[in-house]
């Protein structure tokens, strides 16, 4: 919990000399979840300075399909599962809460099992200090300062990535300070500035996937395919044995996947507009991964991407595997991780069976493209 960590936050407040004037031993906040949220200013105040860009849902979800997914979930006539309070937004919970007093000045603090991230909105000079937690937390941290640094040092016109101003990596604590960018999250009610903010953001992307070195692999390089035990859980499935078939198929047309360094989490919370820019955030699981677990992207088609790619690259076509197959093949794999680090850590719970059967029918709906 946080409050097993409030040292760290602390000193990182100290360290970055984050001041309110009079600083208060302790400030109230309000929490929903695992969001603590300050509550020491009247609240339209607050929507306004923080939440309104955030990506938490303060108003009711006037998504009526999201409603209806609930009540189907609630009726067992579809699988998984949405809380109530979700829908509603916290804007309804908030005088119901208590409040909840840390020695701390975030307006917002996200935390998280490896890491916290507080958000200083309040401040002229308004900041993101993100605070490793765990010893995963450091890995990740450090993987995701590179890759941004490595982004921002590309020039863009309608692409803004946020600056680091400052990093600390000692034996005590890890944590970072970059800019804090006004911007909102990506939203499915304007389908045209979405597919044009994404846009943007590809043509941004493209730069770094080039920028960096490009592998092609071959499926049998892959640690998680071709075990008995992984493809034994997957024909226990629905479509499982047509999932396989197609796999199998796939495979023995021994053709190479595309590997490069990829942003890896490009859903709408961390691409980011405001007006004609867009910001990219969270890097954290930027690495040299497959290209398509960017271009596998529900809000956008990213078929153009991929052919920009190869002309760009100058790939030989003949060698690699066309758009769909490379998005079958990339899911497939990442589930086959699933699998197999779901056996042999004994982690499986029932939710995994939900997951699986969810990653199933789309690759079922991406084999029909194929």
């Amino acid at each position: 919990m946080i409050h097993n960590h409030l040292h760290k936050l602390q000193q990182a407040e100290k360290l970055t000399e984050i001041s309110y004037g009079v600083r208060k031993k302790k400030v109230p906040y309000k929490k929903f979840n695992q969001v603590w949220i300050r509550a020491d200013r009247p609240i339209g105040e607050l929507y306004d300075e923080s939440l309104k860009y955030s990506e938490l849902q303060f108003y009711p979800n006037t998504n009526y399909k999201a409603w209806g997914v609930w009540l189907l979930m609630q009726l067992k006539l579809k699988k998984g599962s949405r809380k109530f309070s979700t829908l509603i937004g916290i804007g309804s919970k908030w005088f119901f809460r208590k409040h909840v007093y840390l020695p701390l000045q975030a307006d917002i603090i996200y935390y998280r099992s490896h890491a916290a991230i507080m958000v200083y909105t309040s401040l002229s000079d308004k900041k993101v200090i993100k605070v490793a937690l765990t010893k995963w937390g450091k890995l990740i941290m450090k993987s995701e300062v590179e890759s941004q640094q490595l982004a921002s040092s590309i020039k863009s016109k309608h692409v803004f990535i946020t600056s680091i101003h400052n990093k600390v990596y000692d034996e005590h604590i890890h944590f970072s300070v970059e800019d804090y960018f006004v911007g909102k999250i990506q939203s499915q009610k304007d389908i045209a500035v979405l597919e044009n903010n994404y846009y943007k953001a590809f043509q941004f992307l493209l730069e770094l996937y080039l920028s960096h070195p490009i592998e092609l692999q071959n499926l049998s390089e892959s640690p998680f395919l071709n075990h008995d035990f992984v493809e034994a859980f997957i024909l226990q499935q629905t479509r499982g044995a047509e999932i396989i078939s197609v796999y199998k198929r796939l495979y023995a047309q021994e053709k190479m996947m595309v590997l490069c360094r990829i942003h890896g989490d490009l859903n709408h919370n961390n691409v980011l507009s405001n007006k004609d820019k867009v910001c990219i955030i969270d890097w954290g699981k930027s690495k040299h991964h497959y290209l398509f677990r960017d271009l596998d992207n529900s809000s956008f088609n990213t078929m153009p991407v991929y052919e920009q790619f190869i002309v760009l690259s100058k790939i030989d076509r003949d060698q690699v595997y066309p758009y769909y197959e490379q998005l079958f093949l990339e899911v497939f794999i990442e589930m086959c991780r699933l699998i197999h680090d779901g056996i042999k850590r004994k982690t499986i719970v029932p939710s995994f069976y939900i997951l699986i059967d969810f990653i199933n029918d789309k690759l079922f709906e991406i084999s029909k493209k194929i």
